[in-house]
């Protein structure tokens, strides 16, 4: 029962941040201004497609609400994650375990800084809003 919501944990996080990853290795191509626009459009859609996916899935075990909830903690615990590896394979002074051991304590405000520094803030508030939101307008049947 603990790998299940692990699972919703990971799929959150991962999805949205590797997607931000991808899309940021766009940047040298795309003008950051367009580059924060696509973010704050497809990260939120993919997401919403997950959300989809998942609500049409039987429940597992796991009530919608339990899933969507899971997923948005993955999304702003994996923010400092994402802050260290990409200071990890991109800086040339890679961040130390001390202040990766700060940012993963404070990870509601790294992700928030994560966020704000790759231009993702917008898909991150989307995402938040969408995915809180959701169990209130697609109730699951109590049969």
């Amino acid at each position: 029962m603990m790998l299940r919501r692990f699972k919703f944990l990971l799929l959150g996080g991962v999805v949205f941040w590797v997607l931000d990853a991808c899309l940021m290795a766009l940047s040298g191509v795309i003008p950051m201004v367009v580059l924060i626009i696509i973010k704050t459009i497809v990260i939120p859609a993919a997401m919403a497609l997950i959300v989809r996916r998942q609500a049409g899935r039987p429940t597992l075990g796991v009530s919608l609400g339990a899933r969507l909830f899971l997923m948005l903690a993955g999304i702003w615990l994996f923010g400092p994650v994402d802050l260290i590896v990409t200071s990890l394979l991109v800086t040339k002074t890679p961040i130390g375990f001390a202040e990766a051991l700060f940012h993963i304590a404070l990870f509601p405000l790294s992700t928030i800084i994560v966020a704000l520094y790759s231009g993702t803030m917008g898909a991150l508030v989307v995402t938040t809003v969408m995915l809180a939101l959701v169990p209130f307008f697609f109730p699951e049947s109590r049969s």
